[in-house]
């Protein structure tokens, strides 16, 4: 199994800003923590250490809110007062009524209630199992974006299977850190900051564009963001993209996945089935406006596989995406030029 993160850099697992050299280096206060099971990393250009403090209690708190590991989680009552009413607060409702959006647009290909499914697997284990085919057909049953319903802030979570041992769960990890990105960057515009780069796992946002230094002062310079080579050394460009004030999101057979009799098993587990998504892609990288929009979608494209993936994201003119096939080859959707990309070879 493999599983490493560099705190040294900006690399989280599978996006990173690149640095610039010491003399072109503008000031920033940052902080690097280890939260929602990834590296984070905040960077705030024109913020101060409060504001970056703030941050990361945010992450902290969302964290605890979200987590179906917490027992004291929102997400945790509600499985576990299911199928009655449970009160939550504002975000938890929030962002279940956007999974619920995506699951609809999806037609189940992103599903909230993946949970009964998604805790047989763990990527974690040093030595770890595969699943009995029968336990994943028995949890599978219960995966239906359907029995969720919420209102204002009461989430009802049904139980309409009656032919299984396992009850439905919600696990909200699939879009958990694209809504807490979201949170953390409409906070620092309100207090006004304007330029500053997140990085949860594989959502970075970058906000506003790098201060301008040295010689120049009028000129704001992009940021750019390097998307991870798979399987390679963490650091290891595939491509670049120069941007400012957009969210990009990958998802990856690569960042959390074992061996076992020589078959690779990944994270990114079909909705339907219950096992690992089977495709010809390596991972699927989505630049939009908001992380929320990017992290389900990343995960639900990554579902599609190539051909209809792109086909989707050269219908959607908010986002674009860069696709990468299992043969290594890079396919970039059409309106990735304004974005700077380029390919490192």
């Amino acid at each position: 199994m493999k599983r490493k993160f560099s705190v040294i850099t900006l690399l989280i697992a599978v996006l990173f800003i690149t640095s610039c050299t010491p003399s072109d280096s503008p000031q920033y206060v940052e902080a690097t923590d280890f939260r929602l099971d990834t590296v984070i990393n905040i960077r705030l250009y024109d913020g101060t250490q409060d504001q970056l403090d703030h941050c990361m209690d945010m992450i902290k708190k969302y964290d605890e809110l979200f987590s179906n590991k917490n027992p004291n989680s929102d997400i945790t009552k509600i499985n576990e007062a299911s199928p009655k009413p449970v009160a939550v607060y504002e975000d938890t409702a929030e962002i279940l009524k956007k999974s619920l959006e995506y699951g609809r647009l999806s037609e189940g290909a992103f599903d909230v209630t993946i949970g009964a499914a998604s805790n047989l697997w763990d990527f974690h284990s040093e030595d770890p199992e595969i699943p009995t085919d029968l336990e994943i057909k028995d949890a599978i049953k219960t995966v239906d974006y359907n029995q969720l319903t919420v209102e204002d802030n009461t989430v009802t979570l049904k139980q309409n299977v009656t032919d299984s041992s396992f009850t439905t769960r919600l696990d909200v990890g699939g879009i958990a850190k694209g809504f807490i990105t979201d949170k953390i960057r409409d906070y620092l515009i309100s207090e006004g900051v304007s330029s500053a780069s997140i990085s949860l796992g594989g959502n970075v946002y970058i906000l506003g564009k790098k201060p301008a230094i040295n010689e120049d002062p009028n000129k704001d310079q992009l940021f750019i963001v390097g998307i991870q080579k798979p399987f390679s050394e963490d650091g290891t460009a595939a491509c670049t993209l120069r941007l400012h004030d957009k969210s990009v999101v990958t998802s990856g057979i690569y960042q959390r996945y074992f061996k076992k009799d020589g078959k690779l098993y990944h994270h990114i587990l079909d909705p339907k089935t219950g096992y690992p998504v089977e495709n010809d892609l390596y991972s699927v990288t989505i630049i939009s406006d908001d992380s929320t929009d990017g992290d389900a979608l990343s995960t639900m494209v990554f579902s599609m596989g190539y051909k209809k993936g792109m086909d989707f994201v050269e219908s959607t003119p908010e986002i674009e995406a860069v696709f990468i096939t299992s043969d290594g080859v890079l396919h970039p959707s059409s309106g990735m030029e304004q974005y700077g990309y380029e390919e490192v070879k």
